[in-house]
């Protein structure tokens, strides 16, 4: 009797799915997914600390991983391009979600502002093509929108969990909105200050907080700067309207030194756009959106 009333309790219990293998391709994406995943599980990510999206090449170790995957949620291929096919040969049958094909949001062009792109006297052969900004994760408000298309994915691979799912992703919405708010009203005051981007890779988090760069070392692909342009920059600096030069991982820091040479007044700080600095998991994404608020308030000042 005792081991039927075990067998009748245990069969009265919820009986919670595996929530499916989730792989994603940089640590912002990964930390988004943690969020709508909570206490189910965690996504893994392809993107090692420190290395930039734009040239990665998986490893043995990564296409492992991702054969192994039953659902990808990656930015898309105008950021991950190294993804794209290797996606389709070793996951052909994972749900794929494209998060910058996702609708309820509005991309941005890539500048193509002399200041931010190089000019046609430099000695490259770029595609200067107007398409999509693909870093639009740098504004909260895009991310919480994210957060419920990532639900919507999971729910259809995962229907026994799909009410989880909406719930994490909504009370991950409303963090996000109100880290957004405050980092709005720390930002505020500098809104008059220019800077210069180590890449342009950020317009978003300028126009989400009413910032104004006045240009890019490097162009949104961080492609390696002509003299031409960093001449330009060099001036730009000399006129004194430039308070702060920020750095990366993604930008070599001797264009920042060239910049600053002989001008004592410009400040320098880090940025960590990708997330690489933080640990990974939910508290990824706000821990690099802080890091940036913050360190653009202390080089701004």
């Amino acid at each position: 009797m005792r081991v039927l009333s075990l067998i009748l309790t245990l069969s009265a219990m919820p009986l919670w799915a595996a929530p499916p293998n989730v792989m994603t391709d940089i640590a912002p994406v990964q930390s988004l997914t943690d969020m709508v995943l909570g206490d189910l599980g965690s996504a893994g990510v392809l993107l090692p600390p420190g290395t930039s999206p734009h040239d990665f090449a998986m490893r043995p170790a990564d296409a492992a991983a991702l054969a192994a995957a039953d659902v990808v949620i990656w930015t898309g291929p105008g950021l991950s391009a190294w993804l794209a096919d290797p996606l389709a040969t070793l996951a052909p049958d994972a749900a794929a979600l494209v998060l910058l094909d996702t609708p309820d949001w509005a991309p941005l062009p890539v500048r193509d502002d002399p200041a931010f792109a190089e000019d046609d006297d430099d000695d490259h052969d770029h595609d200067h093509d107007p398409a999509a900004d693909p870093h639009a994760w740098m504004n909260p408000d895009i991310a919480a929108i994210w957060l419920g298309h990532i639900a919507t994915t999971l729910a259809q691979a995962d229907r026994e969990n799909a009410a989880v799912y909406t719930a994490n992703a909504t009370a991950s919405a409303t963090i996000l909105r109100d880290l957004g708010t405050g980092i709005t009203a720390q930002l505020a005051p500098l809104a008059d200050r220019r800077f210069i981007l180590p890449h342009d890779g950020y317009q978003y988090f300028e126009r989400r907080f009413d910032l104004k760069a006045a240009g890019a070392v490097t162009l949104s692909d961080a492609t390696a700067p002509g003299p031409a342009h960093i001449a330009a920059l060099r001036d730009l600096v000399a006129t004194g309207n430039v308070v702060c030069i920020l750095t990366d991982a993604e930008t070599s820091p001797k264009w920042v030194n060239l910049l600053a040479e002989g001008t004592a007044a410009t400040k320098t700080a880090s940025i960590d756009g990708l997330g690489g600095s933080f640990p990974a998991g939910a508290g990824n994404y706000p821990a690099m959106l802080r890091q940036m608020a913050n360190a653009l308030t202390d080089c701004l000042s």
